[in-house]
């Protein structure tokens, strides 16, 4: 069965996408925190403001990005038509 997405809502996308990009930033700041133990001194006051900046920069581009290409998806999709998808049904499915 054929379905089509001929409409996205671009700011609950892009509201729900900055939130998963705040989440998936998250992990990095591991990364970043064995790099920050790693510094000499005087270069670990900026290192440390990226560390709290950076999972706020990604939600926030996250969002610009995701509200500008669900807006730019509904343009597109107006004109020639949505993504096609097939699905199908599956019998006992939990879910």
């Amino acid at each position: 069965m054929k379905k089509q997405i001929v409409n996205i809502s671009p700011l609950q996308t892009a509201k729900f996408m900055a939130a998963l990009w705040f989440c998936m930033s998250l992990p990095l700041l591991l990364f970043m925190f064995f790099a920050f133990l790693a510094m000499p001194g005087e270069s670990k006051a900026a290192f440390g403001g990226m560390m709290i900046f950076m999972p706020i920069l990604y939600a926030v581009m996250g969002f610009i990005s995701t509200l500008i290409g669900a807006w730019i998806f509904n343009i597109i999709a107006a004109k020639i038509g949505g993504i096609e998808y097939t699905t199908k049904d599956i019998e006992g499915s939990v879910i």
